[in-house]
């Protein structure tokens, strides 16, 4: 039955692309501007609503059931379409004070569609609207900003990524308040949405510049935009080491949400650019997600736990080195830094894992805790294990930080 029904799906989402493609040939093919502009908004309304009807209608399924899946293949469209709405508001409300009927209808029903939706998953509309307005919204601010500002943001995206990538703002011996941890994977989530945004809108003005004549400006805009992009594939290549170090099923934790992300921003680059440049906007929304796919695949290749195993040898060094220089062993591994290591890495065996580090009177012990999550005849159930890199002395026989991160890893299942 669920064959049947995946059988269907791809027919209607096949149908929905054959009914977009004669209304894009039917706006094209206006032949003053003002009626281009009137069958746009009229596209982009109907197809809006074209594809928000199988999305709420099986919103309850969308993410549990083979045949959701097809259908989350809309989800980029439909954010693209929204973005456009938005960004066109202006031409959106012109339309409506020469069609009120024909216009309340259209917005009318697609607002109704979201609603459904959000009965059926209250997660789908936000899936949906927060990308649209985060895109309209830096898209809008960013064709505003002068040179300076725009760079300014662009090196603060690309810190905070290539931070994100290596891992060394994810220990808790850099940011160890709580508040600030959750604070700093809230940003890092919000910036790999954000630097495709980015990205996409610096190629935008680097054409735009180089229009202008001016190569030294268009050539730091494609600059930045080539290293957000560089950055992102870096950190969704930690993402696809640490996904396979908890061995989580690969439809669990595909990057869709980014490359969705992509696909939206090239869509905006098409019709953004003008002229020759135009040809930017496929090319954008082509090689991005590729490039993406290719970092997190690529990740499966990695062994984390032999970097794992790399990082804690090379720790476990610095704390005797440290030992032999003050006669003691560091309080806390963040001692360690920046004299006998500039960052202390964390282990690649789970989604915020870190180290396990105990010491006291002429002892000291370093660990971590590794989570594999097989299902087969070898492993029928989540497999856990505490390893220790390294001790020395006798060390009390007391419940220690690896126990506490056991549990936790028990309860979150290595999330």
């Amino acid at each position: 039955m669920e064959i049947i029904l995946l059988i269907l799906y791809l027919t209607l989402i096949g149908v929905i692309a054959v009914l977009l493609i004669i209304a894009g040939f039917w706006v094209v093919s206006a032949h003053s501007q003002d009626d281009r502009t009137r069958r746009w908004i009229l596209f982009l309304l109907a197809s809006g609503i074209l594809l928000a009807v199988p999305l709420a209608v099986f919103a309850s399924g969308l993410r549990t059931s083979a045949p959701g899946l097809v259908l989350i293949l809309e989800i980029p469209a439909l954010i693209g379409i929204l973005t456009l709405l938005i960004i066109n508001g202006r031409a959106v409300y012109d339309r409506w004070q020469e069609e009120r009927s024909l216009v309340s209808g259209l917005l009318f029903t697609l607002l109704t569609l979201l609603v459904v939706m959000m009965l059926g998953d209250p997660y789908l509309p936000l899936i949906v609207l927060l990308p649209a307005l985060v895109l309209a919204g830096i898209w809008l601010a960013t064709r505003r900003l002068q040179v300076g500002g725009l760079v300014a943001i662009s090196l603060v995206v690309l810190l905070l990524i290539i931070m994100d990538a290596v891992g060394v703002a994810a220990a808790h011996f850099v940011l160890a308040t709580p508040l600030l941890w959750v604070a700093y994977k809230i940003i890092s989530i919000l910036m790999l949405f954000l630097a495709l945004a980015l990205s996409a809108f610096l190629v935008d003005r680097s054409l735009e510049s180089w229009s202008a004549n001016d190569p030294k400006t268009s050539m730091a805009f494609m600059t930045l935009a080539v290293l957000m992009v560089l950055g992102l594939a870096a950190a969704t290549l930690r993402h696809g080491i640490l996904t396979n170090a908890t061995a989580r099923a690969a439809e669990d934790h595909l990057p869709i949400g980014v490359v969705a992300v992509a696909v939206v921003a090239g869509i905006l680059l098409t019709f953004g650019l003008k002229q020759r440049h135009t040809r930017a906007g496929p090319t954008y929304t082509l090689l991005v997600p590729i490039l993406i796919a290719v970092a997190y695949i690529a990740g499966w290749f990695f062994d984390p736990l032999a970097i794992t195993s790399k990082r804690g040898d090379q720790i476990n060094q610095a704390v005797l080195a440290y030992y032999e220089d003050k006669t003691v062993f560091p309080d806390n591994l963040s001692d360690l830094s920046p004299d006998y290591m500039p960052f202390i890495l964390g282990p690649l065996t789970g989604r915020g894992q870190v180290w396990c580090y105990q010491t006291g009177e002429g002892f000291y012990k370093l660990g971590y805790v590794i989570f594999q999550r097989y299902y087969g005849p070898t492993f029928p159930e989540p497999y856990y294990e505490i390893k220790i890199v390294d001790f020395i002395g006798q060390t009390p026989e007391e419940p220690w930080m690896c126990d506490e991160e056991l549990e936790l890893m028990k309860e979150t299942g290595g999330l």
